[in-house]
């Protein structure tokens, strides 16, 4: 039919039976008797009965073109639209039929919609079934529509994405009924909630005989997502380790008083035990370069360098109050949203004097002293996503995020600011019914953010703990020795083809990073993992293949919000294309040690 003929149809299904003499098997033999009929050509559409749309806006849905040979599935697809029309303006109880009228010399046909127009249709009543937990007044506040309103089929689209986006609930199923009059419905929507209450208990031992060291790590949370059923967050979480203590509370209300602005708390405590150069031989440096070492380096020394013996530890204490807020509307081209954050800071870094003195000299000038650190946070983004943010299978997000640190000039030590620029695509590739409950699947995505810490207006440039990175986890995965280097510009990038194995619970991902930093003293040779050489290489301008860093590799991703882990299998390498050949172009690290095994935590956008 999608060839022009309408009239192709089986007639029979003929079974017959062979058998083989000479391997004694049995066959059967099925025969389809097809009758093709002739081939229509399109001879146009016509429309009757119609008064509330033009004969124009009408046929402007149309995509057949008339004296084409007749694609009767392409046909159904324009009368859907037409329908759609009608539907989405709250015509849901029109009659609209289509009509052929052939002609047999020409072999042609021509198509006439008949349409019955009738009131519009309202809303009677919404409700909700199978939310035990979940209070009716979160989910109606998701609804674009109320009692009363003409029913919008892209409104009730719209509410529905909302209630995924939410994550409370495994299925969503709306059902239409007919109300008590004439031209009224009754809305209701059955959910299947899951839970959104997690208690993590977790104990690691590590460290294993190291000196001064307790060799176990205990951590403990407590995270309601939807918190007595207000559909609000309230999270607890301590975590106890010989190097690093944390406790923190969160509280984040996605409605705030009542209005559709975000509104969310977060108060924490940490205290880390880290690690840094010395200044422990003479001649005793004041210029930050730690000993043995007598002359900077480009972009000065990361940590991975410094011999063992030329280390020291010292104690890291914070505190920090933050208040965050933010609002989101539907637009055409996706949800725009903006948000901003206060961030509201006081630390201490402190040392044993008697037994070390730190090569950095903020170390020493603030030891044991309290000092404040503050942050203004500024976000603007585009979410597209389908059909949920933290699993889409389709759609884009853009986002714009912009950090000043630093609000008191001479008292706080970190003052910068800061800019983070991302994009994300996703797209199906494959979607095909192999079992009932089962499709095969595979969605591509792409991802590119770039991040900088630029220097305030009149000031320089100061950063004593908020490098960028490239941490091996999040970003250029299975990179796991480039701690440490005072990034001051990070462009990183991925590929990634997901399969779901159970969509709703795990999937399996493939994934090619591509990420490249640069230091004040300008970009990092990948291929030496320490700054380049080359003082013309400053800025990312001057990027060429050595300063890239890539990994392959694959894995599972848990989909499931209440286990948020992703375990991957990792190979980096780099790029020389000066090579011949082009499996040697390729420069495989540590190629006798394998894969790197890479845990990360699926972050929601």
């Amino acid at each position: 039919k999608s060839r022009g003929y309408v009239d192709a149809a089986i007639d029979d299904v003929v079974r017959s039976y062979e058998k083989d003499a000479k391997t004694s098997k049995s066959w059967l033999i099925i025969t389809v008797v097809l009758r093709e009929g002739k081939q229509w050509t399109y001879g146009g559409m016509k429309f009757e009965g119609n008064t509330i749309f033009t004969n124009d806006k009408l046929t402007s849905l149309v995509s057949a073109k008339a004296g084409t040979v007749l694609n009767y599935k392409k046909l159904l697809l324009d009368k859907a639209k037409i329908d759609d029309l009608y539907y989405e303006s709250g015509y849901i109880f029109n009659s609209i039929t289509l009509n052929e009228s052939r002609d047999e010399e020409k072999q042609s046909i021509v198509y006439t919609v008949n349409i019955v127009e009738q009131d519009r249709a309202h809303i009677e009543s919404i409700a909700f079934k199978g939310n035990k937990k979940t209070k009716d007044f979160v989910l109606y506040r998701e609804l674009p529509l109320e009692v009363g309103d003409i029913f919008s089929k892209a409104k009730i689209m719209e509410g529905l994405r909302n209630l995924y986006n939410l994550q409370y609930f495994s299925a969503i199923d709306p059902q239409m009924f007919p109300g008590s009059s004439d031209n009224l419905m009754n809305l209701v929507i059955s959910v299947e909630e899951q839970s959104m209450a997690d208690i993590n208990f977790g104990v690691t031992l590590t460290g294993l005989g190291e000196p001064d060291t307790f060799p176990v790590t205990g951590v403990v949370k407590w995270d309601d997502r939807n918190f007595l059923g207000n559909g609000t967050d309230f999270a607890v979480e301590a975590d106890a380790a010989w190097s690093k203590q944390t406790l923190s509370f969160g509280y984040t209300d996605k409605y705030f008083f009542g209005n559709r602005f975000l509104g969310g708390v977060n108060l924490s405590m940490s205290h880390k035990v880290l690690t840094t150069g010395q200044d422990s031989i003479a001649p005793l440096f004041d210029d930050g370069v730690p000993d043995p070492f007598t002359t900077e380096r480009n972009g000065g020394y990361s940590l991975s360098t410094i011999p063992a013996a030329y280390r020291m530890p010292y104690e890291n204490w914070d505190l920090s109050l933050g208040f965050s807020t933010g609002y989101s509307f539907r637009t055409p081209v996706g949800a725009l949203g903006f948000g901003g954050a206060l961030a509201i800071g006081y630390g201490m870094k402190s040392y044993d004097e008697t037994r070390y003195r730190p090569a950095s000299q903020y170390i020493r000038t603030w030891d044991e002293q309290w000092r404040m650190g503050n942050k203004v946070v500024g976000r603007l983004y585009l979410d597209n996503l389908e059909p949920a943010s933290y699993n889409p299978s389709k759609g884009y997000y853009l986002s714009e995020r912009l950090t000043l640190a630093g609000l008191i000039p001479d008292i706080e030590t970190q003052q910068y600011f800061k800019t983070d620029s991302k994009i994300e695509a996703y797209a199906t590739l494959l979607n095909i019914p192999v079992f009932e409950n089962w499709n095969l699947k595979a969605v591509l995505g792409i991802h590119s953010d770039y991040q900088s810490l630029h220097a305030k207006p009149g000031m320089d440039l100061a950063v004593t703990d908020d490098w960028l990175l490239l941490d091996g986890v999040f970003n250029a995965r299975g990179w796991t020795t480039l701690y440490g280097l005072e990034g001051i510009g990070l462009w990183e990038n991925w590929l990634e083809l997901r399969l779901p194995i159970f969509e709703q619970v795990i999937w399996l991902d493939g994934f090619l990073d591509m990420a490249a930093l640069r230091t004040k003293g300008g970009l990092v040779d990948m291929t030496l993992e320490k700054p380049a050489s080359d003082s013309s290489k400053i800025d990312f301008s001057a990027l060429d293949w050595s300063n890239l860093a890539f990994s392959l590799g694959f894995g599972p991703r848990f989909s499931l919000q209440q286990f948020p882990f992703r375990f991957y299998l990792a190979k980096r390498f780099t790029f020389d294309p000066s090579q011949d050949f082009f499996w040697d172009k390729f420069n495989w690290k540590n190629p006798g040690e394998g894969l790197e095994i890479v845990i990360s935590v699926t972050q929601a956008l």
